[in-house]
């Protein structure tokens, strides 16, 4: 019985493919004809036309004027493979190609004025008949073109930013709303067409429509366009999952009672929504909210939004309060001694003496993911050890991130130290991710010494990544780091640069041509950028 190779496997394959960079890719499908063609695909999956200057902005890389993409005669040969495309700036010659399975298209113009051609945009959008999602960022939009949009059945995901719907095409934009699953508007603006007169007629969602499909609904900006109905909209979206909301919202909303209007709600983003609006979206979500971020959001001295937070504690898994979000330690507390089945929690400040104070939390055999700003007072130094007691009871723990004090903070940082307790986390089996999100004039005591390395490789099996400042001083910086190297574990200098994937398989280069002529000796120099 012959043996197979892993890489015949379809699920491994795939698995494999998607963590690969783009020059690995391309590197891999020159090895032999099978790796070119297990590995081609994926290779072709996305494209990218435009600047591939993805690294700076796009102001610097417009005065570069020089346009990257693959050859159209390579684009047109594997047209079949293209599932993705992106098309950054004017055309230039690729997106005339029909990609017959093209189900995502994403057309991001630098500036509004020099954004793609409508006519080409036109016969780009008639050319795709499987399209799925569609992005659309500083794009002019004719009514010929929303009516394009119109006849694609297949259509269920749309973007939009900064995107001008006049008057006489609101309806044909919301007949487009009906078929939607997904639902993305940013800064996009009603009304101000021609005979309009400025009017805001054609942002009212219109009484008749109810977009029962819609699952996903982010609305960022542009809420004026919704202050004459706003309680048309919340009807509007009877089955809605998932939702964001950003800034705040019409004061008219408080004037009709929404409670439990989205009872279907699992996920919830809310940013810049101030009293008494948070209280009143939290009352109005259902029993089953799983996951709740707050950004910029009044949660510290209201009792009222507190309350609605409270009745979402049983059902909890993700809740993320991020940095700018305002909220004390004994909120916190309430959250980890009352969510049951808690995974995921980021947090901007907790203290070690509020940790320390009640019973054990409800999350300990659950949470997986914690951020927070664990911080030890001028006299609390005795607390570390009872602090670590504590934190030794989430056994399931997968990734830890240890949050820097606020700037002339009288608080310090959790010392990672073994004689401040540390041995106590000897049972964190699953343990893979730890970060250190500080700054250099943050550091007063050293985080992390030889001893500790040594501990953490011989307890953390798991542990595979190490981020962030380890050491105010950068000799001793270096020499923890090439000792988490040589236990296997690597490290990274910020927080920031752990998780980012190389995989995203955008094509700034032009692929090979087809394999025949690796043989025929016709091969040509493929490697280049392309126009």
């Amino acid at each position: 019985m012959s043996s197979k190779s892993p890489l015949e496997l379809p699920p491994v394959a795939r698995q494999l493919a998607f963590n690969l960079s783009t020059d690995t890719l391309y590197a891999c499908i020159r090895v032999s004809k099978s790796w070119h063609d297990l590995f081609l695909p994926y290779l072709w999956r996305t494209i990218l036309v435009g600047i591939g200057c993805a690294d700076t902005s796009l102001r610097e890389a417009w005065a570069d004027c020089r346009w990257h993409g693959p050859y159209p005669e390579n684009a047109h040969y594997h047209r079949h493979l293209v599932q993705r495309f992106t098309l950054i700036g004017e055309p230039c010659g690729v997106e005339r190609i029909q990609f017959p399975i093209l189900r995502n298209m994403v057309l991001q113009p630098i500036f509004r004025k020099s954004g793609p051609r409508m006519m080409v945009l036109l016969d780009f959008l008639t050319m795709c008949p499987v399209l799925r999602r569609l992005e659309m960022k500083d794009v002019h939009m004719t009514p010929q073109a929303w009516r394009t949009l119109s006849t694609h059945p297949h259509l269920k995901s749309l973007a939009l930013e900064n995107v001008q719907i006049v008057a006489g095409d609101a309806p044909v934009f919301w007949q487009i709303c009906m078929q939607l699953e997904t639902l993305e508007m940013d800064n996009v603006t009603f009304g101000g067409g021609a005979g309009s007169g400025g009017s805001q007629e054609g942002g009212i969602v219109p009484k008749d429509k109810v977009f029962d499909r819609i699952r996903t609904f982010s609305l960022r900006r542009g809420y004026e366009q919704f202050e004459r109905q706003p309680t048309e909209l919340i009807h509007c979206l009877p089955g809605v999952e998932s939702m964001t909301l950003a800034s705040d919202l019409p004061t008219q909303w408080m004037e009709y009672p929404i409670q439990n209007h989205w009872p279907h709600i699992k996920s919830l983003v809310l940013t810049g929504v101030q009293e008494p609006t948070l209280a009143a979206i939290l009352e109005s979500v259902g029993h089953g909210l799983a996951s709740l971020t707050f950004y910029h959001c009044e949660l510290a001295t209201r009792a009222n939004s507190k309350r609605a937070l409270q009745a979402h504690f049983k059902t909890l898994v993700e809740l993320r309060i991020h940095p700018c979000t305002p909220v004390s330690s004994d909120t916190v507390l309430d959250v980890l001694c009352s969510c049951p089945v808690l995974e995921v929690l980021h947090v901007r400040y907790l203290s070690a003496e509020v940790i320390t104070e009640r019973g054990p939390w409800a999350c300990q055999h659950y949470l997986r993911e914690l951020t927070a700003g664990i911080q030890v007072g001028q006299n609390e130094e005795a607390l570390q050890p009872l602090v670590f007691e504590r934190l030794s009871t989430l056994t399931r723990l997968e990734m830890l991130e240890i949050l820097t004090p606020m700037p002339n903070s009288r608080r310090s940082m959790l010392a990672f130290r073994l004689e401040c307790g540390l041995g106590q986390l000897a049972h964190w089996q699953h343990l893979s991710v730890l970060q250190f999100s500080m700054e250099w004039y943050n550091i007063n005591t050293p985080q992390v010494g030889m001893y500790e390395v040594a501990w953490m490789a011989k307890h953390w099996k798991k542990l595979r990544s190490v981020s962030g400042h380890l050491h105010h001083d950068m000799e001793m910086e270096l020499q923890l780091r090439i000792m988490f190297e040589s236990h296997g574990i690597k490290t990274f200098p910020s927080s920031s640069s752990l998780g980012e994937s190389s995989s995203s398989s955008l094509i700034l280069f032009s692929p090979p041509l087809p394999m025949n002529q690796y043989r025929t000796g016709r091969r040509r120099r493929n490697d280049q950028l392309g126009i």
